[in-house]
């Protein structure tokens, strides 16, 4: 697999795509993003729900943040109403809800994710596969956490040194060290640790053995990433650089293709096409086989539409970044061995994903269940912004519903003895609008007169304007 990371930006503000293979799987913009995730505050409860199990926590942003009782720690006491707290943010405010809590802080490296609040307790990635390398990553740290200290070895500790595994446990340290003392002397809500800008985020989280290039607009952005990489990796020759003279994003048509990626219907080279609907509360996800009827049998036909979906779908889930429920209903295959290779499709699909997923199977409707590990929010939200004219509801009303109503209120003003009414429709309703259908609005208004303009701005709606 060939991984290109490019460095540009929206608007002035950071941005980065991610190429698999020619493909773009992942889009983050810094600025239109505003994730919290990741961040650390000093807090303050202002509520307790004891049938939510649950506190609502103020951080110093706008809306309470939300803390569950399972997520809290008696390492600050009993917690009670006014209490200080220092909490961490694991989800972004999504729609109506408050950012979700946990006192059970997590600082994350390249290769460590370090908590100061759990007993000496290693757990190493599951993408970690090799049991010699994992019993080899837990004996570097055993015997190296104090008392309360605690580490998830992440997969970038694969075949690393121990030294340099050591040297970044040292460094979280002290970055909770500082984040503990700030804590202590804050009295009011307030930030207290900050995730990494982009860039830096970008290539601690997404940088890895199979990144071929790295695209930037200057030098300085260059040299500052080479000085990432150098702190990650002994050799920082392995991946080539591009130095670009005019706008990266521009040169590989990046916004080009995430607009044509970000559209509702997909289509499949093999003629077939995935429709992809998200709610707040799921993904919707369908698979059709279109115009693509090669192959011996229905089964067979059915299975490779459904591989090659199944490939689409994963990269429109990580590149649209959802989050929660998906439900996926596949073109139906009627053999177990089917479903099996198309499960094993996904899971090895799902291996290039950053983001924790669980594929749960088909339900008895057919309908294959997985979930994703909802953090920041979904990138067509950050991307769009919801439609002025419907609400979001992706529908408006018809032609001839707005006709109807119209002619509702006709008959209001003819009975209170208005003689004439300009009517100022939308644009849209000018070849809509015929003679026929002009003869059948005036029909019951007797002497009432009707004038048409089509230069109304709501294409939903319409304007009367009366003379008496």
């Amino acid at each position: 697999m060939e991984k290109v990371m490019i460095f540009g930006k929206i608007a002035d503000d950071p941005a980065v795509a991610i190429f698999e293979d020619g493909n773009l799987v992942e889009f983050h913009m810094e600025r239109l993003e505003e994730s919290l995730t990741g961040n650390i505050f000093v807090g303050k409860i202002e509520n307790i729900v004891p049938n939510l199990h649950a506190f609502f926590v103020n951080i110093g942003r706008g809306k309470n943040g939300f803390l569950r009782s399972k997520d809290s720690t008696d390492f600050f006491g009993s917690l009670q109403l006014g209490s200080k707290v220092l909490v961490q943010v694991k989800k972004d405010p999504i729609g109506n809800k408050g950012a979700q809590l946990t006192m059970k802080i997590g600082i994350p490296g390249r290769y460590l994710v370090y908590f100061p609040f759990s007993m000496r307790r290693i757990a190493i990635s599951r993408r970690i596969e090799d049991q010699m390398e994992r019993k080899r990553l837990r004996k570097v740290l055993k015997g190296k956490l104090k008392k309360n200290e605690g580490v998830i070895i992440r997969t970038a500790s694969e075949g690393m040194e121990e030294e340099r595994i050591t040297d970044e446990l040292e460094r979280l340290r002290k970055i909770w060290e500082k984040i503990y003392s700030s804590y202590r002397k804050a009295r009011k809500p307030k930030i207290l640790y900050v995730e990494p800008d982009i860039l830096e985020y970008m290539i601690r989280e997404r940088f890895d053995s199979n990144v071929s290039k790295i695209v930037v607009e200057n030098v300085e952005e260059m040299e500052r990433i080479k000085k990432i990489i150098k702190n990650f990796e002994d050799d920082d020759g392995k991946v080539e650089f591009e130095l670009v003279d005019s706008d990266p994003f521009e040169r590989y048509d990046v916004l080009g293709k995430l607009e044509r990626s970000l559209k509702r219907v997909q289509e499949l080279d093999c003629g077939g096409s995935v429709v992809i609907d998200s709610t707040e509360a799921m993904t919707v996800i369908d698979v059709n086989s279109g115009g693509n009827v090669e192959g011996e049998n229905f089964e067979d036909l059915a299975l490779r539409t459904n591989l090659e979906a199944a490939k689409e779908i994963v990269r429109q889930i990580r590149l649209r970044n959802v989050g929660g429920i998906v439900i996926i209903d596949f073109i139906d295959m009627k053999m177990e061995e089917s479903k099996k290779k198309l499960i094993s499709c996904l899971f090895e699909e799902l291996k290039k994903d950053k983001g924790r997923t669980s594929i749960v199977g088909f339900t008895k409707l057919g309908l294959l269940e997985m979930t994703r590990k909802r953090t920041s929010i979904p990138l067509v939200n950050a991307v769009f912004s919801k439609c002025p004219v419907c609400g979001g509801k992706g529908f408006v009303p018809s032609k001839i519903y707005t006709i109807s109503k119209l002619k509702k209120d006709l008959f209001k003003l003819k009975d209170e003895g208005v003689e004439e009414v300009l009517v100022k429709l939308h644009e849209s309703f000018e070849h809509f609008m015929t003679r026929k259908r002009k003869k059948e609005l005036k029909e019951g208004l007797g002497k009432l007169k009707l004038r048409f303009t089509f230069d109304h701005p709501d294409p939903t709606g319409y304007g009367l304007e009366v003379k008496r």
